[in-house]
C-alpha cells in the first residue's frame, strides 16, 4: 500500500487518503495515511451512505465532495479536510473498493486529477482482484 500512496501524492496533493475495501454493503478501512488521516482511520461505511458510499454505490468518481457528510468522521480540529476527490476501484465482476484523497481547501480538485488518480486506481484494482482469487478461482 505505501507505494500506492507514494504514487497516489506524485500523481494528486493530498493530505489525507484512504482505501476502503468493499465487503458485502459495508465499505471497511484497509489504509489512511497523510498529516490529516486521524480522522479517517475508524471509519465504516455503508455503500450508498456519504460520500464513499455514494461512490461505491453510483460507480462514478466525485470531486470535490464534502468529507464532513460522512457519518463517523470526526477531525482533529486542527486537520478538518474540506474537499474529497473519491475513484471506484471496479473489478471484473463489480466493486472492489473506493480510493480517496483530501484536501483541507475546499474546491481543491480538477477533474484533471480525477482522471489521473483514476489511471493509478485501474491497476490498483487488478492487483486487488488478484490478491482475493483463491486457488479454486485460479485457472
Amino acid at each position: 500500500m505505501s507505494i500506492v500512496v507514494m504514487r497516489a501524492q506524485a500523481t494528486v496533493s493530498h493530505e489525507a487518503i484512504a482505501f476502503f475495501v468493499r465487503e458485502g454493503n459495508m465499505l471497511r478501512m484497509q489504509f489512511a495515511g497523510g498529516e490529516c488521516a486521524a480522522g479517517l482511520r475508524e471509519l465504516k461505511i455503508l455503500v450508498g451512505e456519504g460520500l464513499v458510499g455514494w461512490v461505491a454505490e453510483s460507480g462514478q468518481a466525485i470531486v470535490n465532495g464534502n468529507p464532513l457528510v460522512e457519518q463517523g468522521y470526526e477531525p482533529p480540529e486542527d486537520a478538518i479536510l474540506n474537499s474529497a476527490l473519491a475513484i471506484p476501484l471496479q473489478g471484473a465482476n463489480g466493486l472492489l473498493g473506493v480510493l480517496a484523497v483530501y484536501r483541507r481547501n475546499r474546491d481543491a480538485f480538477s477533474t484533471l486529477d480525477a482522471g489521473a488518480l483514476a489511471s493509478l486506481c485501474r491497476p490498483l484494482a487488478h492487483v486487488l482482484e488478484n490478491s482475493q482469487l483463491t486457488p479454486a478461482h485460479a485457472a
